[in-house]
């Protein structure tokens, strides 16, 4: 599958993925709560609205690239590293239950081993005593 260039296609990738839309979306929503505190701030300091909404934009603007670098991409990375995590112990672990039904299956065979080896045991002595 051919991805798609640009920032309509990094957002639609970006949302494919379950786990960092999560991350996406609390990015938007943190620079649209700066924009409205900016911009509510400046009208009731008595600015324009005009005014108001090219402070809120220009902060908005200068703290975008400052949120993406110190809070998504770390979280995006510490996302990719737990789900490396979750594979490497998945691995462990079906390598442990193989390695459970082979010691099981080697007990249950030693438990019939020690039955039979009891058994002929037995055997033994009721004819050595005829």
């Amino acid at each position: 599958m051919k991805e798609k260039r640009g920032k309509e296609g990094l957002i639609e990738n970006i949302l494919k993925k379950k786990r960092y839309s999560s991350v996406f979306y609390s990015l938007i929503i943190f620079m649209f709560l700066i924009f409205l505190s900016e911009a509510g701030i400046m009208i009731i300091l008595g600015h324009s609205a005009g005014h108001a909404f090219t402070d809120g934009l220009t902060l908005t603007a200068i703290i975008l690239p400052l949120a993406y670098f110190f809070l998504f991409r770390p979280a995006i990375k510490h996302i990719k590293e737990i789900e490396k995590t979750e594979k490497k112990l998945a691995k462990r672990n079906e390598e442990l239950e193989r390695f459970h039904k082979v010691v099981i299956g080697r007990e249950e065979r030693i438990i019939e081993l020690k039955d039979k080896l009891n058994e002929l045991e037995k055997q033994l002595e009721g004819k050595k005593r005829k």
